[in-house]
């Protein structure tokens, strides 16, 4: 249910309310309800709410054009922007104003002075003290949450918690990383109490005690790396991402593919869902509807809008790719194995890629062929932007349990309970032993996989294999699609082709499979670089990259590697445009510049250092 961007009709920015009456000069205006005449009620409180919320749909925000936060600035190891210019933002070749920055410093900030005009006013109506807090908890976090985002990008920021007394209050210095860092932790801290759990609500839209903990362990993961080095804070990430953890309201959902369908489709899985930024449309038909852009620049290339447009403006890094293990089944859902014929003709078939054609493969996450509305629009979708997911609170959990004792057992089994999703759950086949290679073949036979509780996984090609004959009889079996989950062993029969009698023995994964192996976890330092190859598979796309290599201190490293990997394995004509942001990046670029517009209005700021 996406509620809150119908009451957004009735909000007009977070300064006043529209109305259709006549104009009158009146003391109190009836067409513009000022600042100084609204939060009269819990009503409007809840609209003010609304448009601080509203901040993060903006497209500098959670949009995929060049000017967002999630696609301009975040090309790293996992994905590549779709472009032969070089001079862009996410290739790391831009200057301070460029529009990118602006963008997204002006819509955060907008955000704030939104939430500081409904928390200078909370205690003005008349109302219930329960609901009050609710109201001041969701609106203390989101400021806090913008703020986090601006520290995180920007380093030193300007740090106001009041409402902008005039149009020339403007002139305030930039605040040290580590004072706006302990504002948003005590800020978290203070909403966490008063928010209601996810368990009174059937949609991950609003922020819950779930979302406030794991949003918490996020910002005390990024204040004690770098180039913070707080260290002490892994202290804190544990403790917040424990308690949702253990509050028994998480869970994976069995099935990786489905959770990315459930967004799509507009249902909510708030065992794995924690947060997430909503968006709605029912289709080109609509009168309202508050589009996004998910699957439409970051989905399989398809320029037919009735099958699901996408420009494929984000491919995958091969290097990402080759990340995965064969018996992955997040990799050919993340990675999209194939491609629309032609892209762009009225066709529904699908060309798988051969597996040496690695290059240039899309985003599969998003796809855009499972949303439920008959009537797309071309360039934006509602599908919702996922801010938190519970693997992602196991994953942080396992690295700072890391950092402060070493690869336990308990941090280990944070990581395996991810990787046994990725792996099936001891549902998926592995491989066929030929147990009789039977006589006569003169041609491949038929491989018939049946029984065993079959269940289709929500985005993959349900299970195949092919049989390789020689000298009649049959040699092997392969798999070929792994995308069906079966309760017991299946089925294999063989029919055709000429002979008779080959029988065959399938395999299911074991879990144990997808547990760690001892060299993984030998040491803290094993164990790290395990959890972030980790995080790669599990979270790509998904817009944290940068910030996580930056946090680690490997930011330009894993960039400059990237580049030199490109230009040996790259096909020729790719090997420019891919390796561009590597050959680019320099340590001026852990930040992202303060715009030129804010320093030539603001004396008192000053660049960062090597802008």
């Amino acid at each position: 249910m996406k509620k809150i961007y119908y009451q957004c009709l009735l909000l007009i920015l977070a300064f006043g309310i529209f109305s259709c009456n006549e104009i009158s000069l009146e003391t109190v205006p009836s067409d513009f309800i000022a600042s100084q005449y609204f939060y009269d009620n819990e009503k409007q409180l809840n609209s003010a709410l609304v448009a601080v919320y509203g901040t993060q749909i903006t497209g500098a925000l959670c949009g995929m054009d060049g000017n967002s936060l999630f696609w301009a600035f975040n090309q790293t190891d996992d994905l590549v922007v779709n472009t032969t210019n070089t001079a862009q933002p996410s290739k790391f070749d831009y200057t301070s104003s460029n529009a990118a920055p602006y963008n997204v410093y002006m819509a955060l900030y907008k955000g704030i002075e939104r939430a500081n005009l409904l928390l200078a006013n909370i205690d003005k109506p008349q109302m219930d003290s329960t609901a009050r807090n609710v109201i001041k908890g969701e609106a203390k976090f989101l400021r806090a949450y913008f703020y986090f985002l601006l520290v995180s990008n920007f380093g030193d920021v300007i740090l106001r918690t009041e409402p902008t007394a005039s149009v020339s209050d403007v002139n305030y210095a930039r605040t040290p990383a580590s004072e706006v860092y302990d504002f948003v932790i005590k800020e978290m801290e203070e909403a966490e109490p008063l928010v209601l759990p996810i368990s009174s609500y059937k949609h991950s839209g609003r922020i819950t005690k779930s979302a406030v903990q794991a949003i918490l362990a996020r910002v005390c993961l990024y204040y004690a790396g770098a180039p913070n080095n707080k260290v002490a804070k892994y202290t804190d990430a544990l403790k917040w991402a424990e308690k949702v953890i253990n509050s028994g309201l998480h869970s994976l959902n069995p099935d990786y593919s489905q959770f990315f369908i459930n967004t799509i489709q507009d249902k909510y899985d708030t065992k794995e869902s924690i947060w997430e930024v909503e968006f709605y449309s029912t289709g080109a038909t609509d009168i309202y509807g508050r589009y996004g852009q998910w699957g439409a620049g970051n989905g399989v290339r398809q320029l037919d809008v009735t099958l699901g447009y996408s420009n494929g403006g984000i491919m995958a890094q091969a290097i990402l790719y080759n990340l995965f293990n064969s018996a992955d089944l997040r990799k050919d859902w993340a990675i999209a194995p194939y491609h629309w014929l032609n892209d762009n003709a009225t066709t529904t078939v699908k060309v798988p890629y051969l597996d040496t054609e690695i290059w240039e493969r899309r985003v599969g996450k998003w796809r855009r062929e499972y949303e439920l509305t008959a009537q797309k629009i071309q360039n934006y979708t509602s599908t919702n932007c996922t801010m938190m997911r519970y693997s992602d609170v196991l994953l942080m959990a396992a690295e700072a349990e890391n950092q402060i004792n070493g690869p336990t057992p308990k941090a280990v089994d944070y990581v395996n309970q991810v990787r046994r999703r990725a792996y099936g759950n001891g549902k998926a086949l592995k491989s066929f032993t030929v147990t009789n290679s039977g006589s006569g073949y003169t041609s491949a036979p038929v491989v018939a996989i049946s029984g065993g509780g079959a269940a289709n996984t929500g985005g993959l090609v349900p299970a195949s294999a092919t049989a390789t004959i020689s000298n009649g009889q049959v040699t092997a079996v392969t798999l070929v699609n792994r995308g069906t989950f079966y309760s017991s062993v299946p089925t294999v029969t063989i029919s055709g082709g000429g002979g008779s009698g080959a029988t065959v023995a399938p395999q299911i994964v074991p879990v144990t499979d997808a547990d760690l192996q001892p060299v993984q976890i030998t040491d803290k330092s094993s164990f790290l670089q395990t959890i972030q190859d980790e995080r790669a598979r599990e979270l790509c796309f998904e817009g944290w990259r940068r910030n996580d290599l930056i946090r680690w201190g490997i930011l330009i490293s894993t960039m400059k590697t990237l580049s030199a990997y490109i230009r040996l394995n790259a096909p020729s004509a790719l090997k420019t445009p891919l390796s561009a942001s590597g050959d680019n990046i320099t340590e001026k670029h852990i930040y992202i510049p303060i715009p030129l517009r804010e320093l030539q209005l603001n004396p008192l700021l000053i660049q960062t250092q090597g802008w």
